[in-house]
Order: structure tokens, then C-alpha cells, then sequence
């Protein structure tokens, strides 16, 4: 009997796929300039193919698995308190990835990544 834990979760109507070359997010020149955290995360994850490298690794075992029809819905600068309005640490989680498979968010296997400029 396989005692691991499944959390899924029924969404909505996806949202449109990007193709390559697509407006996917708008940063102000003046943050892009200065190399702030924001930047930094618009310009990794629309580099789909670095994205997907560095995510394969970090989640080889749900990245395997998703065919297509599944993908991950990806959200920058989350703040804590909108995933539990009891969690003030940390402040915000600055990449949060949530898989879905057809139209199932599978909860139970979110990655949060704190990213750094160093």
C-alpha cells in the first residue's frame, strides 16, 4: 500500500500557453537596470529551457511525470500571509511553482525557492 501523501485540487480554465517570443512579464527599466530581485526572477523563469533544467533538478520525480497537458503555474514575490494568514516568516517566497497535470493543481508538490542576488 503506498503510504505517500496526494493533495490535488480541481482549477479553473487555465490560463492562455506562451509561446516563445510572447509578452509574458513587464519590469520597469529602472529595476531591470539595478539587477533587483524582481528582474532577476522575470528573466530566469522566462528562459523557459534554464527554468526547466534547474526545475527537472530540484523535482525529477514530478517533472518526469508530467506529460502533456501539464506544466507549472509559477508566481513571483508571493506573499506569505495570501497562503496562510498566519505565516508572517518570510516575508514573501519569491518563486513559487505549482504543478498541474490536465486540470489538477497537484498542492502537494509546490516548490518555494528563495532566490539571491549575490
Amino acid at each position: 500500500m503506498d503510504d505517500s501523501y496526494q493533495y490535488e485540487m480541481r482549477q479553473g480554465e487555465r490560463p492562455r500557453f506562451l509561446d516563445d517570443g510572447d509578452k509574458a512579464v513587464l519590469v520597469d527599466r529602472r529595476e531591470y537596470r539595478l539587477n533587483a530581485e524582481r528582474a532577476l526572477i522575470a528573466q530566469f523563469v522566462c528562459q523557459r529551457r534554464l527554468f526547466g533544467m534547474v526545475y527537472s533538478r530540484l523535482c525529477r520525480e514530478v517533472f518526469d511525470s508530467l506529460k502533456e497537458g501539464g506544466g507549472v503555474f509559477l508566481g513571483g514575490l508571493v506573499p506569505s500571509e495570501k497562503l496562510s494568514p498566519n505565516l508572517k516568516y518570510p516575508g514573501d517566497i519569491d518563486l513559487l511553482a505549482i504543478p498541474y497535470q490536465d486540470n489538477k493543481l497537484l498542492v502537494d508538490k509546490t516548490l518555494g525557492v528563495e532566490i539571491k542576488i549575490i
